[in-house]
């Protein structure tokens, strides 16, 4: 966190949701729509929640296995 313009700065935040237990075929993170995840469900005072962006990614890792 770069913290020069604190109180009036912002961050990134990035959440990524994965499973290291198993493989593509057992498990598949999806959201049914951008319409999912919405900024009214997260109130925090001290926050403001300015922007969410969902994306999907399949990695092929060196062990054969997929997430």
């Amino acid at each position: 966190m770069k913290l020069q313009l604190f109180p009036m700065d912002s961050q990134r935040c990035k959440l990524e949701i994965e499973s290291y237990g198993y493989s593509i075929l057992d498990i598949n993170y999806v959201f049914a729509s951008e319409k999912s995840v919405t900024r009214s469900e997260f109130e925090l005072p001290q926050f403001v929640l300015v922007d969410v962006k969902i994306s999907n990614k399949t990695e092929k890792l060196s062990s054969g296995g997929e997430i």
